[in-house]
């Protein structure tokens, strides 16, 4: 099973999952999460951020897994560091990116296709993950907020 909570940017949608995942004790996953730990890696790299092929075929290489409830950047654990200035004042950039956010929708729905493979319930935020289907189309049931 995996439930998905939609809605507009700053509506306390992590918030309220992660409160959620808690009681329920599933696994949050957060396309936000997604978005900033790409963007640490690129900050971390020498891609050309001006160079939007560069920072595609970069991000695409990246490896993302949740183990525990902390997002994991080709192995080590980056949750800690996620939310620091730097990544802050660069993730909008990189999530303006169209391809960019076709991979991360990507990598969402390939999460989201483990879950369910696995019986272990997943509870996703994402902008439009309802309403404009981009992240679980296949879902039964849906019902926007």
């Amino acid at each position: 099973m995996v439930i998905a909570i939609d809605g507009p940017a700053g509506t306390g949608k992590s918030t309220i999952a992660s409160i959620i995942a808690e009681k329920l004790k599933v696994v949050f996953l957060n396309s936000g999460s997604f978005y900033r730990a790409l963007t640490l890696a690129l900050l971390d790299s020498s891609v050309d951020l001006q160079s939007e092929a560069d920072v595609v075929d970069f991000c695409k290489k990246q490896l993302l897994e949740y183990k525990n409830s902390h997002l994991f950047l080709n192995g080590e654990d980056v949750e800690s560091h996620l939310h620091d200035d730097r990544v802050s004042a660069n993730v909008a950039q990189l999530s303006a990116i169209v391809e960019i956010r076709h991979l991360v929708n990507q990598r969402m729905r390939g999460k989201g296709k483990k879950t369910r493979k696995s019986k272990a319930p997943a509870l996703l935020t994402r902008q439009d993950t309802i309403n404009n289907k981009t992240v679980h189309q296949n879902s039964p049931q849906k019902r926007g907020v």
